[in-house]
């Protein structure tokens, strides 16, 4: 799919308006794998992203420049208990502009107290690394977040 991504302001009394600067081509592939055994799911996923300058001689982007070209993820979630559930997660990310790869680290407990409701524990980045996932927005360090599902049906 191609992509466009700078504004132009063509004078200070117009408006800013989207103008084809640019043009890359993106292609790539995507694997997904699931497995259950005994109440244990297995889950595996890989993409890998290629962009290409269609438009020679152009100034490329930040945002075609730093994309995220790999992604690797390896998770697994388990009961614990009749109503604990804990999963934990393994992510490789690895940035165009920088190829320097990232393993983070995270973890999640749900307690399921009644069949429509649960809350849950994340905890992400476990091993404290800095990273960015979206174009160069730098993600925290190590960190926990809470919440609750109420189901409907």
């Amino acid at each position: 799919f191609p992509s466009h991504d700078r504004l132009l302001r063509i004078s200070l009394d117009s408006a800013w308006s989207p103008v084809n600067y640019n043009q890359n081509t993106a292609q790539g592939y995507e694997f997904q794998f699931n497995y259950i055994w005994r109440k244990v799911k297995f889950q595996m996923s890989y993409c890998g992203l290629f962009l290409s300058n269609t438009t020679e001689g152009q100034i490329l982007s930040k945002n075609a420049l730093n994309y995220l070209s790999k992604q690797a993820i390896f998770a697994f979630n388990f009961p614990l208990g009749n109503n604990i559930f804990i999963g934990l997660q393994t992510r490789y990310l690895e940035r165009n502009i920088t190829r320097q790869g990232n393993w983070i680290f995270s973890s999640t407990v749900n307690y399921h107290i009644q069949k429509q409701i649960s809350v849950y524990l994340n905890f992400q980045n476990i091993s404290n690394q800095s990273y960015s996932e979206v174009s160069i927005l730098q993600l925290p360090p190590r960190w926990i977040s809470f919440g609750g599902i109420f189901r409907l049906n």
